[in-house]
């Protein structure tokens, strides 16, 4: 029994009784038209804001805790996200295997799989590369630190080279958002609902072209000026994803129907 039918059905049924739709992102809404039929005039786009949390700057001392509680590299790549083929975790192991000779900066993960997490891990082991894939939910934490509740993400976030996020399909992209707040470089795929969050805060690649990837990553490793550029770009792109923002689009849709 496959519980998609069901929910496409409820999804639906839901937009056809609604007096109002709200999506997040114009490629939301776009979908919402495409596969339901839903009349463009009732489709209101409110784009979300992210945890608070990430707009506040952390104490290097801080950095330093969190640095040696997850033993994090000095400089590392970061991607964020459920280790699943649409995600698309693969790719940034590829290019990080063009990039094998050229440089050596680890990836951290956080997030997990199952047959997707093992299949990357033989792929970088293969390469000679296993101690380059930190998987974070592997590692031997006490089980009071943050890392499950999230609460040491702005300082992992902070203190990564860049976010890395291939994605092959999104309705929105959190991540991405977290990163901007965070002050952290983003290089993001081309596709979907990605670049309305990251505007031109981003270098993009096709999500299938793992050496026009490991050529971004290049640029952010060896380029401190485009790194700068990039958070720059970042915090002012981040302020049309505000919490204020969010809400007044909420209201303005109630005030549409009401």
């Amino acid at each position: 029994f496959d519980e998609r039918y069901v929910h496409r059905h409820k999804i639906k049924q839901a937009c056809k009784t609604a007096d109002a739709v709200i999506a997040i992102s114009k490629q939301t809404k776009a979908d919402l038209i495409n596969f339901y039929q839903v009349p463009e005039n009732k489709i209101f786009i409110s784009y979300q804001s992210c945890n608070p949390v990430f707009q506040q700057t952390i104490s290097a001392e801080y950095k330093a805790i969190v640095k040696k509680r997850y033993h994090l590299p000095d400089q590392y790549f970061l991607f964020v996200s459920s280790i699943a083929p649409r995600k698309n975790l693969v790719l940034i192991c590829k290019a990080m295997i063009l990039l094998k000779d050229k440089m050596d900066i680890p990836l951290v993960v956080i997030g997990d799989g199952k047959k997707e997490k093992e299949e990357v891990k033989k792929l970088m082991q293969e390469n000679g590369m296993g101690n380059r894939l930190i998987l974070m939910n592997e590692m031997l934490v006490s089980k009071e630190a943050a890392f499950t509740t999230a609460a040491d993400f702005p300082a992992i976030y902070q203190q990564a080279l860049a976010l890395v996020y291939p994605s092959i399909f999104e309705g929105f992209g959190a991540p991405l958002l977290e990163a901007l707040w965070s002050g952290l470089p983003v290089i993001s795929s081309n596709t979907s609902s990605l670049p309305e969050v990251a505007g031109d805060a981003a270098l993009y690649f096709s999500p299938d072209n793992a050496e026009e990837l490991a050529h971004q990553m290049l640029q952010v490793a060896g380029n401190s000026g485009v790194a700068i550029n990039l958070r720059n770009k970042g915090f002012e792109q981040a302020q049309h994803f505000t919490t204020q923002k969010y809400a007044d689009s909420i209201m303005h849709v109630y005030q549409q129907i009401i």
